[in-house]
C-alpha cells in the first residue's frame, strides 16, 4: 500500500486487465461490406431516438448548416463528412440526417463492432456501415470508400480522429488516411466524369441540462470507494474529481514506477505515457517516428496484432503481447486527458471527466440523461486531386481541422428541440 495525501491507495484489484473494448479481434481479417437495405434502414431510423435516449442518455439533436449539405448534393459533388468524435452516439445521430435533403450515410466503422454478435453486424451493414481494420492498411475498406465517394449517391461519414476522445470542445490530432481517401477519390472522379469531391466539417457539441451533483457523485462514490479514497462531505465536485484523478493517476504510477511521482498532473501524465511507450517501440519498431502518440501507438500495435492471430505463437509470449496491447491501451487512455483539461470548461467537461474515469476502470460507462447535441456542418471544402505537398502537413486537413475546431467554439449550448 502508499499514502497518497492522508488516505492509503490499494493497488491490489483496482485497475483488473483491461477488456479493450474488444478492439483487438485476435482473428484474422476479413473486411465487411456494406449492403445498404432501405427496409432495414428506415427501421432503424425510426428507433434511433430511443435508442440514442436509452442507450446514451441523449435527448434532443438539432443539425446547423443542413444549407451546405444540400448545396453540394444539388451540384453532384461526391460529399465526406468530418465530424469531432467525443462520445460513441456520434455515429447514430447522422441516421436522423433529414432524408428530404440527404439520402441515407455511409459510415466507416472499426472492425471490432462488428464482431460483437451476428445481429449487430447484419443491421450495421444494412444500415451502410462498413468495416476498417484499425491496425493495416486496409485495401478493401479504402478501396470501398473511394467508391461510394466516386459514385455520389450516399455521403460518407469518417472521423479523422480514429477514436473516441470524449473530450467535447477539444480535437485529437487527426490521421492521414482521410485526406490521402479524398484526393485519390478526387482524381479518379475528375478523370471519369469532370466531378468533384468535397469534405464538409462538422462539428458535433454536446450539452448537459440535467443535476450535475446528481449524476457524477455516484460515479465517484464508486471509483472512491474502489480506491479506498475517503472523500469530506463539503468538498466541491469540482476538488473532488481533481482528487480522485490525482489518486487514479498515483495508482498507475505505483504499478509503472515503484512510487507516485513529484509534478503537476500534466508533467505526470506525459512521463507515465513516455514510460509505457518507449520500451515498446524500442522493442516493436525498427525505425523510431516521432509525432502524435496515437500514431505512435498505432504502430506498435500493427506490429504486435499479427503475432497474436499467429497458431505458432508460445501461450507464454501470446499472454506477454496481450500484457502489451493492454499497456498500450493505457498510453490511449493517458493522451485522451490533454493538458490543462481538467482545470476547465463547464459542466460538460466535469461530466466527460467522471465518464472518463468510469471507462478507465471499467471499460463500460452508464448514460447521463439528459444530453442535448448539435451538429453543426460547415460549408464544404473542395478536395484538390493533386497529391499533398507534405503527407504528414497536409494543408486540406489543416484547413478542415480550424473549420471544425471554429464550428465547435461557435455550438450554441442551448437551442430547440429536434424530437421529442
Amino acid at each position: 500500500m502508499v499514502p497518497v495525501g492522508n488516505q492509503i491507495l490499494r493497488p491490489d484489484n483496482i485497475f483488473p486487465p483491461s477488456s479493450l473494448q474488444n478492439l483487438i479481434i485476435p482473428q484474422p481479417y476479413r473486411f465487411v461490406p456494406p449492403r445498404f437495405n432501405r427496409f432495414w434502414h428506415a427501421l432503424v431510423t425510426r428507433r434511433m431516438p430511443g435508442i440514442l435516449r436509452k442507450d446514451y442518455g441523449v435527448a434532443e439533436v438539432e443539425f446547423q448548416g443542413m444549407e451546405n449539405l444540400r448545396a453540394s448534393r444539388q451540384a453532384g459533388h461526391g460529399v465526406m463528412l468530418c465530424p469531432n468524435h467525443s462520445r460513441p452516439s456520434d455515429p447514430f445521430l447522422f441516421n436522423l440526417l433529414d432524408p428530404r435533403v440527404v439520402p441515407p450515410v455511409h459510415v466507416m466503422g472499426s472492425w471490432h463492432i462488428f464482431m460483437q454478435g451476428r445481429v449487430q453486424r447484419y443491421l450495421l451493414q444494412r444500415v451502410g456501415v462498413f468495416s476498417m481494420h484499425r491496425e493495416i492498411t486496409d485495401w478493401q475498406s479504402l478501396r470501398c470508400a473511394e467508391e461510394i465517394l466516386c459514385a455520389a449517391r450516399h455521403p460518407l461519414v469518417i472521423f479523422p480522429e480514429g477514436i473516441t476522445s470524449r473530450t467535447n470542445d477539444h480535437l485529437m490530432a487527426f490521421m492521414r488516411g482521410p485526406a490521402l481517401l479524398a484526393r485519390k477519390a478526387a482524381r479518379r472522379r475528375a478523370r471519369q466524369s469532370g466531378g468533384r469531391i468535397v469534405i464538409h466539417p462538422v462539428g458535433i457539441r454536446y450539452s448537459f441540462a440535467g443535476d450535475l451533483g446528481a449524476a457524477t457523485r455516484p460515479v465517484l462514490a464508486e471509483i472512491e470507494a474502489r480506491i479506498g479514497l475517503h472523500t469530506p462531505p463539503a468538498l466541491p465536485l469540482r476538488t473532488r474529481i481533481l482528487r480522485t484523478g490525482a489518486a487514479l493517476l498515483a495508482e498507475r504510477e505505483l504499478r509503472y514506477f515503484g512510487a507516485p511521482q513529484a509534478g503537476s498532473l500534466p508533467v505526470r501524465v506525459r512521463g507515465l505515457l513516455e514510460h509505457v511507450l518507449a520500451p515498446l517501440e524500442a522493442e516493436w519498431i525498427r525505425r523510431l517516428r516521432g509525432g502524435d502518440v496515437l500514431a505512435r501507438v498505432k504502430a506498435v500495435r500493427a506490429a504486435i496484432s499479427p503475432r497474436l492471430v499467429e497458431p505458432a505463437t508460445p501461450a507464454g509470449e501470446r499472454a506477454r503481447f496481450w500484457r502489451q496491447i493492454e499497456d498500450l491501451y493505457l498510453v490511449q487512455q493517458l493522451h485522451c486527458y490533454p493538458a490543462g483539461y481538467c482545470e476547465g470548461g463547464g459542466p460538460e467537461r466535469l461530466l466527460e471527466i467522471v465518464e472518463h474515469f468510469e471507462e478507465d476502470l471499467t471499460d463500460k460507462v452508464r448514460s447521463h440523461y439528459p444530453l442535448r447535441a448539435v451538429v453543426s456542418i460547415g460549408a464544404s471544402l473542395e478536395v484538390p486531386p493533386e497529391r499533398a505537398p507534405s503527407p504528414r502537413r497536409d494543408p486540406l486537413m489543416q484547413t478542415l481541422r480550424a473549420r471544425i475546431e471554429a464550428l465547435l467554439a461557435t455550438a450554441p449550448q442551448h437551442h430547440r428541440t429536434a424530437w421529442a
